[in-house]
């Protein structure tokens, strides 16, 4: 004798796993296309405001590290907003236009990575001009700099993983005709 189906049910579960799998790569997609493009954005404001005849403060490259984590944030919570927000009734594949929008996103991250080694190799290059006195000031601020963009970046990550749990847990709620 065959047990009784419920596919149904089987169906509508798995339908769900697969939406929250594709939630959470174009979560992860996302922050991993643009947070090389924020750090880029700052990195070039650094490289942009270098002064070659003396090593840049540190109150200022904490200004920017400070600002360039707050974007990250920013960015991170409108991509987990983004990415789990109910699905349009209308949901169609991307258009060509879209996919063209993809493929600068990808190209400007990429871009944004090479700036992020290109930046810093040049101010670097600038101020081991100065001398060795300078270049070593320079290289224990940027290891403080970077424990703190560790430390930003982290507290992003927390933020949005909590922020995305929240509006996962909320998301029957909010859907029309759940019970309240």
């Amino acid at each position: 004798m065959l047990a009784p189906s419920h596919e149904p049910a089987a169906s509508l579960a798995d339908d769900q796993r697969r939406a929250l799998a594709a939630r959470a790569a174009a979560l992860v997609l996302g922050v991993l296309l643009v947070w090389p493009i924020v750090g880029a954005l700052v990195a070039g404001l650094e490289y942009a405001s270098l002064d070659p005849s003396r090593i840049p403060s540190f109150a200022g490259r904490a200004t920017l590290t400070i600002s360039e984590g707050f974007a990250r944030l920013v960015v991170t919570l409108l991509i987990v907003r983004r990415a789990t927000q109910a699905p349009r009734v209308d949901a169609r594949p991307l258009s060509r236009l879209g996919w063209i929008a993809l493929a600068l996103l990808v190209a400007a991250s990429v871009g944004a990575h090479a700036a992020l080694v290109w930046f810093p190799a040049r101010i670097a290059e600038a101020i081991g001009e100065l001398g060795v006195e300078p270049l070593a000031a320079w290289i224990e601020q940027t290891t403080d700099l970077t424990l703190l963009r560790l430390a930003l970046d982290m507290t992003a990550i927390l933020a949005a993983f909590v922020y995305a749990v929240v509006r996962w847990q909320l998301a029957p709620r909010r859907l029309p005709g759940a019970a309240s």
